[in-house]
C-alpha cells in the first residue's frame, strides 16, 4: 500500500511525545478542513478493510509506542535521571 496525499491539504499537525508525528494516510484518514469531501472518504474507504486495518494499526501501534503510562514512565525517567534522585 502506497499512502496518497491530499493536494492543498496540510498534514495533521499532532505532535505526539518522543517526536512521533500523526502521518496522513498512514496513521490516519486525510480530510478537507472544511470536511466536504468526508462522504467520499466513507464511500472511498467503507469496502477497504485492508486500507482500514493498515491505519489502525499504525495509529494504534504509533499510541502505545509513544503514549502508554509505560512508555511515557521510561521515557522521563530516561530523559531525567541526571536530576531524580532515585
Amino acid at each position: 500500500y502506497q499512502p496518497t496525499r491530499i493536494s492543498g491539504v496540510k498534514p495533521l499537525s499532532t505532535i505526539l511525545p518522543f517526536g512521533e508525528i500523526f502521518e496522513p494516510n498512514v496513521d490516519y484518514i486525510e480530510c478537507l478542513p472544511d470536511f466536504s469531501n468526508v462522504i467520499e472518504l466513507i464511500e472511498k474507504y467503507k469496502d477497504d478493510k485492508d486500507h482500514l486495518d493498515f491505519i489502525s494499526k499504525n495509529c494504534k501501534n504509533k499510541f502505545e509506542k509513544s503514549c502508554s503510562p509505560k512508555s511515557v514512565a521510561s521515557w522521563i525517567l530516561e530523559r531525567y535521571s541526571d536530576y531524580i534522585n532515585i
